[in-house]
């Protein structure tokens, strides 16, 4: 939605934001996020009306892209009741805080808290990126950074088990 894996740039042109049932996998809720439509930036090149057409442009050119992905899942949780007859009470999401922020602020179910809950996949993904990058780090313990990078799958798996454990 943001970015590209790993580039730490934020100026995507589209995006997509959806909502799955956490028992079904089912998609709940898709909307998509445009700043751009070929259409229109033609016909602006020649300083013409563009012709008409579906136009999918839908976010300006002027609004954040980071906030897309926090847009569309709002959308979804404003309009689940009207088209699904649900209440999402639960969130389960990346380590990214600010579409929850975003949901919290909009209040879709008055009365009603939304719990956040860390996708275990996100979880996993963040601590070996963050161990990876602390193991490539030059300076003292050398040694010791080496065996940490060797041993990130162990670690990944002990967490998963604790986890597991904590569920139980």
């Amino acid at each position: 939605m943001k970015r590209s894996y790993r580039t730490g740039r934020y100026d995507s042109l589209s995006g997509v934001g959806t909502i799955c049932g956490a028992r079904t996998g089912k998609v709940l809720h898709m909307a998509v996020r445009n700043k751009y439509c070929s259409i229109c930036v033609k016909a602006e090149k020649i300083n013409k009306e563009p012709a008409t057409h579906k136009c999918y442009k839908n976010w300006g050119r002027d609004c954040s892209s980071t906030s897309m992905e926090a847009d569309a899942i709002v959308e979804g949780f404003k309009k689940s009741v009207e088209k699904r007859g649900v209440i999402y009470s639960t969130y389960i999401a990346d380590g990214d805080s600010s579409v929850y922020k975003k949901i919290v602020q909009a209040n879709p179910y008055p009365g009603v808290f939304i719990e956040k809950i860390e996708c275990r996949n996100h979880l996993l993904r963040n601590l070996a990126t963050k161990i990876k990058d602390i193991a490539k780090t030059k300076g003292r313990f050398g040694k010791l950074r080496h065996v940490i990078d060797n041993r990130i799958l162990r670690i990944r798996t002990a967490v998963t088990k604790a986890v597991k454990y904590r569920l139980e």
